[in-house]
């Protein structure tokens, strides 16, 4: 968290990367108030639906392609009725659907975060509870790929299983479906 915060701390807040941030319910995003929006904030991008209300605002289609169009696109899965992926699901075919679907939306083409390919989904299973800072580090990847390119989100998540849980489970040989798409090793 320390690097996140450091490294993004010296980003003035009109430079931050303008981000859309959706639940598993189509066009429901995130206010101040709300934890999603907080790790937004952390990880160095502008809520495009920060100052909206309630905390879980469901906004117009159309407001997200106008006013502050977002540069990055995160869309929440592994709850509610995106109810799969994480630790228990290896299958991408239903991510890959809801992917598809997001890049199909009326308009969304001439969005830049899909023309330049920044669409991306997450899963709770590391963007909630304690391993939210996983999913904070997937987020910062995202926002500042430069800045983070020497961050490998998948190494940090197995060494939180493995040295913090003790578990035997491995993120890439068994392949849960944790981000879609899947992210680039450092290797390329």
């Amino acid at each position: 968290m320390d690097t996140v915060t450091d490294r993004v701390a010296a980003i003035p807040e009109g430079e931050r990367v303008p981000v859309y941030f959706e639940s598993s319910d189509d066009f429901k995003s995130c206010a101040e108030g709300s934890g999603y929006h907080d790790k937004i904030i952390i990880a160095g991008g502008q809520n495009i639906f920060g100052n909206a209300t309630p905390s879980y605002p469901v906004v117009n289609p159309e407001s997200v392609l106008f006013g502050n169009p977002p540069a990055v696109v995160v869309k929440l899965q592994g709850n509610g009725k995106l109810d799969f992926g994480g630790y228990e699901d290896d299958d991408t075919s239903k991510t890959a659907e809801v992917y598809n679907s997001l890049l199909r939306r009326p308009g969304w083409q001439t969005l830049q975060a899909v023309k330049d390919g920044r669409v991306h989904i997450i899963d709770t299973d590391v963007f909630g509870g304690p391993k939210h800072f996983i999913g904070i580090l997937y987020l910062a990847t995202w926002f500042y790929p430069d800045l983070f390119a020497d961050v490998n989100p998948e190494e940090i998540h197995q060494e939180y299983l493995t040295t913090y849980q003790h578990s035997m489970y491995d993120v890439t040989s068994h392949g849960g479906v944790f981000v879609y798409p899947a992210a680039q090793s450092l290797d390329g």
